[in-house]
Parts: C-alpha cells; sequence; structure tokens
C-alpha cells in the first residue's frame, strides 16, 4: 500500500514543527521526520521573539512553549548606547 504526503518536512526543531502546524492551520497534511530519536540534551534557543510568539498563539502553541521554557535562563537583554556605553534598560 502507497501513501502520497504533500509535504515532507525534514527535521522536528522549532522551524519544522511550526511548518506543520501552520500547514495543519491550513489543511495541508504534512509528514515531519527527524533523524534524532528524543529531544537535544543541549540548550538551544534561549528565547523566542514575539512574532513568533504571536504566530504560535495561532495554532495554540504559546502557552506550550512558555511552560516548556526554563525559568532560570540567567539571560539579560541591555539596551544601551554601545557595547561599552551606559546602560539604559534591562529585560
Amino acid at each position: 500500500m502507497s501513501e502520497h504526503t504533500p509535504v515532507l518536512v525534514v527535521g522536528a526543531g522549532l522551524a519544522g514543527l511550526s511548518t506543520a502546524a501552520f500547514l495543519g492551520l491550513h489543511g495541508t497534511p504534512s509528514l515531519v521526520v527527524e533523524r534524532h530519536p528524543s529531544t537535544s540534551t543541549h540548550p538551544k534557543a534561549r528565547g523566542q521573539q514575539h512574532d513568533v510568539m504571536e504566530a504560535l498563539g495561532y495554532v495554540g502553541l504559546a502557552d506550550a512553549m512558555v511552560d516548556a521554557s526554563p525559568r532560570d535562563r540567567g539571560f539579560c537583554l541591555r539596551i544601551a548606547e554601545s557595547a561599552s556605553g551606559p546602560v539604559f534598560r534591562e529585560i
């Protein structure tokens, strides 16, 4: 028996899984393949931009992404005049 899938997504990272979710939102089936048997033990992205989170919200994944994020990131965004200049704000 042969099965036809319109879209093959290679890689189950943020881009691949998001692509599959957005295709599904529009009614296009896809098949995601990943060479690794499980999630990575190494740290990857430390956060996502607001537009990525907004897009993930359309497919109902924004809350799950926030819930799965580490709380002790040790990450701070500094807005400054220059690399050595005064810091205006820390986020």
